[in-house]
């Protein structure tokens, strides 16, 4: 992926200053009090309280909206699984925390702020979600009708929106084998396109 293309999308954050970008607990006294509020005064110091009680109930609502969407399956189920990690530690230790899953599952996410803050959020892009038979969909590809695709199509679809795929029925009725012998299942795909790059990934895991 150009790395032109992730800077434009995160360049949201750069526009948080430095200080409320770091960890605040670096700067918590032995008392869990944060050192930086010790120069204000105590109107500022009340005003900040109230501020950040606002935006803790904003993240709080944020959090449930992200668990309570999405219709339920594997693959948007994983997403919001990742975006509720993602946001969670933007609210309590800042955006340099991110694990490492985040370089890979940035692009299905649109990072934003909360209302009148600089307070980032990881929200997810708009969503189309498709149920197949995965047994019609291989005896699709293997016949001559399915061989028209071709990869350029892919630079059609629509930018910045993430495609669910799930297959219907039970997940165990069509399984595969890796090299090694051992039986694996899939419970689903998903895609985005972000500017001249694909990004994908398979939810799936060994039959046992």
């Amino acid at each position: 992926m150009p790395s032109n293309d992730r800077s434009k999308r995160l360049q949201l954050l750069k526009k948080m200053p430095a200080f409320a970008a770091l960890d605040h607990r670096f700067f918590l006294d032995e008392h869990g009090k944060d050192t930086r509020l010790a120069g204000l005064s105590r109107n500022d110091r009340r005003r900040l309280k109230k501020e950040a009680q606002r935006i803790g109930n904003e993240y709080s609502r944020a959090l449930k909206d992200i668990g309570n969407s999405g219709v339920g399956y594997p693959g948007d189920q994983l997403l919001r699984q990742l975006a509720t990690e993602y946001t969670h530690r933007y609210a309590v230790s800042g955006i340099h925390t991110q694990p490492q899953n985040f370089n890979y599952f940035e692009p299905f996410c649109e990072i934003g702020f909360i209302e009148r803050s600089i307070a980032p959020i990881a929200g997810l892009t708009p969503e189309v979600d498709h149920i197949f038979g995965i047994v019609d969909y291989f005896d699709y590809v293997t016949t001559p009708e399915g061989t028209n695709f071709d990869l350029s199509q892919l630079s059609a679809l629509p930018e910045g929106k993430t495609y669910h795929f799930t297959p219907n029925g039970n997940i165990s009725d069509f399984t595969f084998l890796s090299d090694e012998g051992r039986e694996f299942v899939v419970g689903g795909f998903s895609m985005i396109r972000r500017g001249n790059s694909l990004h994908w990934y398979i939810v799936g895991g060994r039959n046992f």
